[in-house]
């Protein structure tokens, strides 16, 4: 199996995967994308040269990210899902923006 090359990207992901599919909401391979992108650069600026020892310790640093992370930060990422998958659905999935 491959690993990740992002492993704290992976876990954010993923529990939010988790979230969302908790909450019974369906989501596109193009959605996940998005939301991985805007996970990236949210990343990429607030955990920019922490180095990690272990899984455990990912998982524990981007457990303290979403908790530090306000309503509105989530609440903008789904409205740009919204869009996405609007874009999507009108270009028949033919839609990735980079």
């Amino acid at each position: 199996m491959k690993t990740a090359d992002n492993i704290a990207l992976e876990n954010a992901i993923y529990l939010w995967f988790i979230q969302q599919r908790r909450l019974y909401i369906l989501l596109s391979g193009e959605m996940i994308y998005e939301k991985a992108l805007f996970f990236h650069r949210q990343m990429t600026k607030d955990l920019k040269g922490n180095h990690y020892t272990s899984d455990d310790e990912v998982k524990a640093t981007i457990a303290s990210w979403f908790r530090e992370k306000s309503e509105e930060f989530f609440s903008d990422g789904m409205k740009k899902l919204v869009t996405c998958w609007e874009k999507c659905v009108r270009l028949n999935g033919d839609y990735v923006e980079k």
